[in-house]
């Protein structure tokens, strides 16, 4: 067998190509089927980072597997809700919902990804696409995840993988494997930013402790409205940290890169434990349970996604529908919808009636009184109650 090099570009790709079809000719010696096992390995990777296949957009995923089970029209009215609103989905004139897409899912075993498409691109995090090159060194260096890089001699590429073995162990070369980064981010994002910035997450949530073991499930509706509770006193973060340790999951605060744009992420099947990550690049204390209750919502809703993580700029609009659900169960954890919108009534509400109402939902009184100057749009309203630079101390920042 001759000597077999990475595939590092086109040129490399070709040659590769054009070797396979050559070998093809006469497999029929050991050295030639191991050289072609080797050459279809380096080209199977090349063509998974420069030529991923998407997935197929959701209604050809439901014709096709109409086709194999030999449906009808007839038969997606359980799961679509009517004749009129499947004819509306098979013709593109309606958007899945949510419900759709699960009992779709649930019943027909077409894979989630296919049905719900998320308004960014995956972001693919996996080690083989690493460009040590491009990662904030030095920033990661000053945050004690990585030595110091200035010695000239010193290999960029053996410092991150000092940094993969802190963050996964002896399983880091398949942590992220090809599941990729899902949710909202900006579009000014760096990249290798945010891979960095996450094996530095994943790092943190591997050298804390845990006091129980995460049992798949566990994250409900109702558990994230006990989280939401722990709210109600000033060391409110740190409790929901201990809390959340003793059901197997790490929140860390990790403090943003330079170029990530991010508000937090749930990242989930690269290691022992889930972890809900947050950066406070915000810290307000209002946004401190937001993003919380968001990240645990993607784990308890959305876990089942072939996806490594969910990463988070909650500045963003919220036109995905995954992201929109996350909302709805941060929402309510906090604020149950028939409660909030009895009491939300009018305009002249004072310091004391909000302070009131959040001792009857048993949350901040902040936390409400920013809603209500986002839904009042006047960010001047309730002065006193505002919660800014709070968090950060409570976890050495």
């Amino acid at each position: 067998m001759v000597e077999v090099s990475p595939i590092r570009g086109e040129v490399d790709y070709d040659a590769a190509i054009e070797r396979v079809e050559l070998l093809m000719e006469d497999p029929s010696s050991d050295a030639v089927r191991d050289e072609l096992e080797v050459l279809s390995a380096l080209i199977e990777r090349y063509e998974e980072r420069h030529y991923p296949i998407p997935p197929p957009d959701p209604v050809a995923a439901i014709e096709f597997r109409m086709d194999q089970m030999d449906l009808t029209r007839r038969d997606l009215i359980p799961y679509l809700g009517s004749r009129a609103r499947v004819s509306e989905v098979l013709s593109g004139k309606r958007p899945l919902t949510m419900s759709m897409a699960r009992a779709l899912h649930r019943h027909l075993g077409i894979p989630a990804e296919s049905l719900i498409h998320s308004d960014s691109a995956p972001m693919d995090l996996s080690p083989l696409t690493l460009e040590v090159e491009r990662f904030p060194l030095e920033e990661m260096a000053s945050f004690g995840w990585i030595p110091p890089v200035s010695p000239p001699d010193t290999d960029p590429r053996a410092l991150i993988d000092g940094l993969y073995a802190r963050a996964f162990g002896a399983a880091r070369s398949a942590a992220l494997g090809r599941r990729p980064a899902m949710g909202l981010w900006s579009e000014h994002a760096d990249p290798a930013a945010i891979q960095a910035w996450c094996l530095g997450a994943a790092a943190a949530a591997n050298a804390s402790p845990l006091g129980g073991a995460f049992v798949p499930g566990i994250v409900t509706p109702d558990f994230l409205h006990r989280v939401a509770q722990l709210s109600a006193t000033d060391r409110g973060p740190i409790h929901a940290q201990s809390y959340l340790a003793q059901h197997g999951i790490s929140l860390q605060i990790v403090p943003p890169l330079t170029g990530t744009h991010l508000d937090g992420a749930t990242l989930w099947g690269m290691g022992p434990h889930p972890v809900i990550a947050l950066t406070l690049r915000n810290d307000r204390l209002a946004r401190f349970w937001q993003g919380l209750l968001h990240e645990l919502a993607h784990l308890g809703r959305h876990a089942e996604l072939s996806t490594a993580a969910f990463l988070d700029d909650l500045d963003l609009p919220r036109t995905d529908p995954i992201e929109q659900e996350a909302d709805e169960w941060a929402r309510e954890a906090l604020f149950p919808s028939m409660v909030w919108d009895a009491w939300a009534t009018r305009q002249d509400y004072q310091e004391q009636d909000v302070v009131a109402f959040a001792q009857d939902l048993g949350i901040h009184p902040i936390i409400v009184a920013e809603r209500l100057r986002d839904e009042l749009n006047n960010q001047h309203r309730f002065p006193r109650l505002v919660g800014k630079g709070v968090v950060g101390p409570q976890f050495g920042l």
